[in-house]
């Protein structure tokens, strides 16, 4: 019985990577995506920039684009730092579960070595214990 408990636990532990790893394949796909939705994004612009000047004279075509990125610069950078931030949240999930994930299967390997072990009162997705908190 302890042998089917064994190989129920291990295709568990499987699902569960397999989980993980089509879901890292995931947002590195997303990532990915994201990279080249910029470049499409700035080979467009440029585009765009180059089609606005063509055939006028050099220093008015400079002075169009720098007053034209000028003019969108707090606008790029906004956008810029709300998809940073975005992305920051997304990873900081991810990390949690995986810091949950791995925390069971950590702990239950150094019970088994160490009963009597004390643990660190960090919650499982690597938090301080809110019990810790209001000392």
């Amino acid at each position: 019985m302890s042998g089917q408990n064994a190989a129920s636990a291990d295709a568990a532990q499987r699902v569960a990577s397999d989980r993980f790893h089509a879901r890292d394949e995931l947002f590195k796909t997303i990532r990915t995506g994201l990279r080249c939705a910029v470049g499409a994004f700035g080979l467009f612009m440029a585009e765009r920039a180059i089609e606005a000047v063509a055939g006028q004279s050099t220093t008015i075509s400079v002075g169009i684009l720098l007053r034209a990125f000028a003019d969108l610069r707090v606008e790029i950078a906004i956008g810029v730092a709300g998809l940073a931030t975005g992305w920051a949240m997304l990873e900081r999930r991810q990390r949690q579960r995986t810091i949950d994930r791995l925390h069971r299967r950590i702990s239950e390997l150094e019970l088994k070595q160490d009963p009597l072990r004390l643990s660190s009162g960090l919650t499982t997705t690597g938090k301080t214990n809110p019990r810790d908190r209001e000392l």
